[in-house]
């Protein structure tokens, strides 16, 4: 996904959904350290931290569709220490902060879905990375019920990657886009000859890989 970005020299989606799911991910990180969580689910948090906050380096080098480059984006890359200063001053809050990582996926998946209903097409959505968010949800709900974690909201992380994917698959094969073999085909750029829709954009772009 950041490596199509950085071919096409820009990034053709929305810097808010990516800010939240920077903040949840934030807090998913230090509440599962804080917290002793099992190292899967602190190296899921980590792992999120690092993703978005490449994104956010990509924002203020080539901007969003909400704004042109900006280096206020940077800003959000000392955002985990908010997680952090409460989680370490005032621990109790962490009762309530756990809900902060699947709620921000709902938040920020929403406005996706309802993009590609608009449009009526998914054409713009990585499915090889839904994929990934299927395979994964699988993967961390059976590793919750085998290592029980501490904080009850760790489940719903899982269950939501899961709906996540399911979603996308169901309007895919609703508009007639869903194709296995094409999409199981990570290294190839299967939407290349499309016009691409993400979060309202139209970009007619046929170098533009699935993002």
């Amino acid at each position: 996904r950041q490596m199509c970005i950085r071919d096409r020299v820009s990034t053709q989606s929305t810097g808010t959904g990516i800010i939240m799911k920077h903040v949840g991910a934030s807090f998913l990180l230090v509440n599962s350290y804080l917290q002793e969580e099992t190292l899967a689910v602190i190296c899921y948090g980590l792992v999120n931290v690092i993703q978005h906050s490449l994104f956010m380096f990509q924002f203020s080098i080539y901007g969003s569709e909400e704004k042109p480059g900006s280096k206020k984006y940077l800003l959000w890359l000392f955002f985990p220490l908010v997680p952090l200063l409460l989680g370490l001053f005032y621990p109790i809050t962490m009762t309530g902060t756990n809900s902060m990582k699947p709620i921000t996926q709902v938040l920020s998946h929403i406005p996706q879905l309802v993009e590609c209903v608009k449009l009526k097409t998914t054409r713009g959505v990585s499915l090889p990375t839904q994929h990934l968010n299927f395979l994964g949800g699988i993967a961390g709900l059976y590793m919750c019920f085998v290592i029980p974690p501490v904080a009850t909201t760790t489940y719903l992380i899982y269950l939501n990657s899961i709906f996540q994917a399911l979603s996308i698959y169901f309007l895919a094969h609703y508009y007639s886009e869903f194709d296995w073999q094409a999409t199981l085909n990570f290294g190839d750029d299967t939407y290349s000859e499309a016009t691409e829709y993400k979060f309202g954009a139209k970009v007619e772009n046929k170098k533009a890989g699935p993002v």
